[in-house]
């Protein structure tokens, strides 16, 4: 088992999927590291500016080492998961448990497969670094109520790294208020909370708000009201829409389990620690309202532990003293074989499946259209969904054309215009100022870049699934011609014809990066570019 285990994550930490946010994130970082500023001049991301601060690491490796960016951001994720999982893996040996040395064991196997198995299509994403970083502060807190003190230095690193994760996402802070809330009613006394992984985790707390202050005060000032005022109804989701019943079922099974063996589990302080974990990370998932299955990576991995916790304690209890030890020599070679067969078995499966991650046939038509462009040309889409075009961004070292990941702030500013002619009312001042000051933006960005080739999502087109994030049509082009800057900049553009649901726009003066594509298109008129038919320029 552990053969088998350990060479699925070596595999799936060997070979990623293809990435959308992640990817995003790595071009932001890349632009700040050259001097770039977050705000609404250089580049506009409504998630707060730690994981752009965190991944310039990556970064400055990728450059140090001639390595591309995502090759880079793989490495120092995968030696997270080696420092995760072994640090916890010793918090768990310091039990006085008989079979501590057992179960450490098989928790660290689930550890990967909670970690890196289960979670590879998420692989990356800002949850899944958090799940790591907080992993040992869960441990740790489970031996705080069992009454085992730790090492003042351990402590504060582990309230460090908690801290780093929890303010990756601070909807998941409800987990530190979820833990804390059971440590006090353990140990029923307020001295619970003064503790140096509290301590460091309030004092980082503290320190990454000033540090916001002066270093990116154009986030708090500008871009953080605009993303207030907008950012709610981007890929809004029903709270009935969050959660499948199956999936309910699932997790609800788990606590029923827990309920039932809790006195049985020699290890019942962890589980519950873990479970309480799950509840709040699936609470923070549910505020969320966006109903993407990497933001619920946190909560599927806790109730994974709880579920692993009580199979591992049924199981040692079950064998002691029934089976007898293997020859520790026996045991390495079965290991050993296991782990390279388990490699050579699932590398191909697994470099198969990672080509074709792609989320949605937009998606897998954008990667399309990357194979004609030529590098270092400059690019734009006029969407409310483009992070999974940044894979070929990086890639091909194209510049991006916007300030902007996507129209993120689209839905909400047209639902505001929508709702005030149906119901004959002016619209807030605040959505009027994010519609002049939305359509300002994207028109400088069209000044300053003069993108080769802009690609026009047609959400307006009934003959093509709905935009992502916009739940209804909407002409994205004729809402931004309501700008006469934009107006102006665009009558540079000619259409040259449709790319699946998306229209293609060159420039005037015959770009390259444009020849590309429409070469390309000529030779597979019927692919998945579909077809590029002759049409009249407006």
């Amino acid at each position: 088992m552990a053969g088998v285990v350990l060479g699925m994550s070596v595999v799936y930490l060997a070979i990623r999927p293809q990435w959308s946010d992640q990817t995003w994130l790595l071009y932001v970082a890349n632009r700040v590291f050259d001097g770039a500023r977050l705000g609404l001049d250089d580049i506009t991301e409504p998630n707060p500016p730690l994981i752009i601060w965190i991944l310039e690491m990556p970064v400055w490796i990728g450059r140090m080492l001639g390595v591309p960016l995502p090759a880079a951001l793989q490495a120092c994720v995968a030696a997270l998961v080696v420092f995760s999982t072994i640090w916890s893996a010793i918090l768990l040996r310091r039990q006085p448990a008989l079979d501590n040395r057992w179960f450490s064991g098989w928790f660290t196997l689930v550890l990967l497969f909670a970690t890196v198995i289960h979670p590879w299509v998420h692989y990356g994403q800002r949850e899944h670094i958090m799940l790591l970083l907080v992993l040992p502060y869960l441990v740790m807190a489970a031996g705080r109520i069992e009454g085992r003190e730790q090492p003042i230095g351990e402590a504060t690193v582990a309230g460090l790294c908690a801290a780093i994760g929890f303010f990756l996402k601070p909807h998941h802070l409800l987990v530190v208020f979820a833990v804390e809330g059971l440590l006090l009613l353990r140990s029923r006394h307020g001295r619970s909370l003064y503790r140096p992984e509290m301590a460091t985790l309030v004092a980082t707390g503290f320190a990454y708000i000033a540090a916001i202050w002066f270093l990116t005060p154009d986030y708090l000032l500008e871009v953080l009201p605009l993303a207030l005022n907008t950012y709610n109804d981007y890929h809004h989701a029903a709270l009935s829409e969050l959660i499948l019943p199956v999936q309910g079922l699932k997790l609800a099974v788990v606590v029923l389990l827990w309920a039932v063996l809790y006195r049985w589990l020699a290890h019942r302080t962890l589980a519950t620690v873990l479970l309480v974990a799950a509840i709040g990370a699936t609470l923070a998932y549910l505020a969320q309202q966006k109903g993407h299955q990497y933001q619920f990576v946190p909560a599927i991995s806790f109730f994974s532990l709880v579920l692993g916790v009580i199979a591992i304690d049924c199981w040692l209890k079950w064998t002691a003293g029934r089976m007898a030890a293997m020859p520790r020599g026996l045991t390495a070679a079965g290991g050993a074989l296991s782990f390279v067969a388990t490699i050579a078995l699932s590398y191909p499966v697994q470099l198969k499946k990672a080509a074709h991650t792609y989320t949605d046939e937009r998606a897998a038509i954008l990667h399309e259209v990357g194979k004609g462009i030529p590098s270092n040309s400059t690019v734009l889409i006029l969407s409310t969904s483009a992070e999974s075009f940044f894979e070929h961004v990086l890639e091909q070292s194209w510049q991006w054309g916007s300030r902007f990941m996507c129209l993120w702030m689209l839905p909400a500013i047209v639902n505001a215009e929508r709702t005030a002619d149906r119901d004959g009312t002016i619209q807030p001042p605040t959505m009027r100022h994010a519609a002049a000051l939305t359509r300002e933006m994207v028109s400088a960005d069209l000044t300053r870049w003069k993108p080769d080739l802009v690609l026009v999502e047609r959400c307006q087109d009934t003959n093509v699934a709905p935009c992502r994030g916009l739940g209804f049509r909407h002409d994205i082009l004729q809402w931004l011609e309501q700008d006469s800057g934009f107006a102006a900049a665009w009558s540079g553009y000619v259409r040259e014809g449709p790319i699946g649901p998306y229209d293609l726009w060159c420039r005037k003066d015959d770009s390259p990066a444009c020849r590309g594509i429409l070469a390309q298109a000529a030779t597979n008129p019927h692919g998945a570019l579909g077809e590029l038919p002759s049409v009249d320029h407006r």
